[in-house]
């Protein structure tokens, strides 16, 4: 179901909240994650590329999330 073929504004609404709560949830995961994987403390030391993955994972996620809504 493609989002333009939504039933009404109500389920198009519904599709994107569910969307960007898998965005948030993810996000939260990921800034959350402590010890030696650590996204906050690898950044604030410097390390670009970790920056980086996180973007690219962050893409990830929404293109997922795109491709689940549009079978």
């Amino acid at each position: 179901m493609y989002l333009i073929h939504a039933t009404s504004y109500f389920d198009f609404t519904i599709w994107g909240a569910i969307a960007i709560l898998i965005q948030l949830v993810f996000t939260f995961i990921v800034t959350r994650l402590g010890g030696k994987y650590s996204f906050r403390t690898k950044i604030s030391q410097g390390i670009i590329s970790v920056g980086i993955l996180m973007a690219f994972l962050s893409i990830s996620i929404g293109l997922l999330n795109a491709g689940s809504m549009s079978y």
